[in-house]
């Protein structure tokens, strides 16, 4: 019950050195074609992606101790960068699928779209998705 995803394959980006790698298609995609399909990991809090100082110490038998200073969020985690949000929520939805993070993630130079299944009937539910929109 899954789709070919033959017409992609990850490959270095040319675009600039800091790129990294991408998915390129290897031969041309029609419109609002399918890349795709993923599962997806859903995270409740967006907080669990924040990063913290944390300091070692040692005890008095010399065992080495780590305390998380939560009172000052220092960064996030890098997966972060690969998952989706609504300032509305703070439900993060990260795909996990096979090749789905080679795909390009940056809002700006996005040359697909990432949309809700609506023909993929084994695993998903319509009504449920609809139960979720953010009005």
């Amino acid at each position: 019950h899954g789709r070919c995803i033959d017409h992609v394959e990850p490959r270095t980006s040319t675009i600039v050195p800091q790129a990294g790698r991408g998915a390129f298609a290897v031969r041309s995609l029609l419109r609002d074609q399918v890349i795709t399909t993923t599962p997806l990991l859903h995270v409740a809090d967006a907080d669990f992606f924040n990063l913290y100082n944390v300091t070692s110490m040692f005890d008095e038998n010399d065992n080495e101790h780590y305390q998380k200073h939560v009172d000052t969020v220092v960064g996030s985690q890098i997966l972060l960068n690969y998952c989706f949000g609504h300032e509305e929520t703070t439900v993060i939805l990260c795909p996990y699928g096979s090749g789905i993070n080679y795909i390009n993630h940056d809002a700006t130079l996005a040359n697909v779209k990432i949309r809700w299944a609506v023909d993929f009937d084994v695993v998903h539910d319509d009504e449920v998705v609809q139960s979720w929109t953010v009005e």
